[in-house]
C-alpha cells in the first residue's frame, strides 16, 4: 500500500518508492510497538496479530475508501523499470524477487550474529534477565517491530508491483496464521529451516489444491506433530536445539 499511495498521489517509480516504503512500514511498527512492550509470549503474538487485522478492516472501511480504494483496492500499480527496460512479465519479477530475496537472506544471517541479534537472543530467553545485564530491551524490542515491518513492505512492495494492484483481501488472517507456522515448521532462529518450511507449506497447497477444504485440517496435524516429535523445527538452530533437548535430558522420566 505504501509503494501504491506514492506512485498514485506523488508519481513516485517503484525504485523511489522501495526504500520510503520500508521507511514508512518501519516507523508504523515502531508506533504500534510501544502499547504491546509489556507483553510477551503468546500474549505478544495474539495483539500483533489483532493490530494486522485492524489494519485490514480500517482500508476496507468507507473512512479510507478515497484514498485505499476499499474493496476494490488500487489498481494500476506500475511495474519495476530497470535502464529503461519495464520488467512486465513474471519470469523477469521472478529474477528480481530472487535476488531481494537472498538480500533479505544475507542481512538476516549478518544481524542473527551481531550484538543486536545477541539482545534479541537474550530477551528471547529471558527478557528480565537481559535487562539486569545491560541490554536496552525496549529499544532492541521496537527495532526488532521496525525491521520486521520493512522487511514486509519490501515484499508488499514487490507483490503489489507483480500483480499491478493490491486489495485488503490479499491479507486475510490465515495468511499471518500460515507465516506463524513457517517459523515454527521450519525452526526459530534458522533461516535454512524457514526456506524449507515455506517451499512445503506455499508448494503444498497448490499440489494438492483438490483437498483445499481439508487444508486447515492437514496445518493443524502437521504443527501438532512437529510439537510432538520436532519441536525444534526442521532444521533447527544449534542453539535452539541444544537448548529444547537439554531441557528434555534434564526433565524427569516416569
Amino acid at each position: 500500500y505504501s509503494y501504491a499511495l506514492l506512485n498514485q498521489y506523488f508519481g513516485l517509480g517503484f525504485w523511489t518508492c522501495l526504500p520510503l516504503a520500508a521507511l514508512l512500514a518501519g516507523t508504523f511498527g515502531f508506533l504500534l510497538g510501544f502499547p504491546v512492550l509489556r507483553l510477551r509470549g503468546d500474549y505478544l503474538a495474539i495483539v500483533t496479530l489483532g493490530f494486522g487485522e485492524i489494519i485490514r478492516v480500517l482500508a476496507l472501511s468507507d473512512l479510507l475508501k478515497p484514498y485505499f480504494g476499499g474493496a476494490q483496492g488500487i489498481l494500476e500499480i506500475p511495474k519495476p523499470v530497470i535502464g529503461g527496460l519495464t520488467l512486465l512479465t513474471s519470469q523477469y519479477l521472478y529474477y528480481l524477487i530472487l535476488l531481494g530475496c537472498l538480500v533479505a537472506i544475507f542481512i538476516s544471517w549478518r544481524l542473527s550474529d551481531s550484538r543486536v541479534g545477541r539482545a534479541w537472543i537474550a530477551i528471547r530467553e529471558d527478557e528480565v534477565a537481559a535487562e539486569l545485564s545491560g541490554v536496552p530491551t525496549t529499544w532492541i524490542k521496537l527495532l526488532a517491530y521496525a525491521l520486521g515491518a520493512g522487511f514486509a513492505a519490501v515484499a508488499g512492495a514487490f507483490f503489489a508491483a507483480k500483480l499491478s494492484y493490491t486489495n485488503p483481501n490479499f491479507f486475510l488472517f490465515m495468511e499471518s496464521c500460515i507465516v506463524l507456522c513457517i517459523v515454527v515448521l521450519g525452526g526459530v532462529g534458522s533461516i535454512p529451516g524457514i526456506i524449507i518450511a515455506a517451499f512445503v507449506l506455499i508448494a503444498a497447497p497448490e499440489v494438492f489444491r483438490g483437498l483445499e477444504n481439508f487444508r486447515m485440517l492437514a496445518f493443524g496435524a502437521i504443527m501438532t506433530t512437529m510439537m510432538i516429535l520436532k519441536p525444534e523445527g526442521l532444521i533447527p538452530a544449534s542453539r535452539r536445539r541444544r537448548e529444547l533437548h537439554e531441557d528434555l535430558a534434564s526433565s524427569p522420566k516416569d
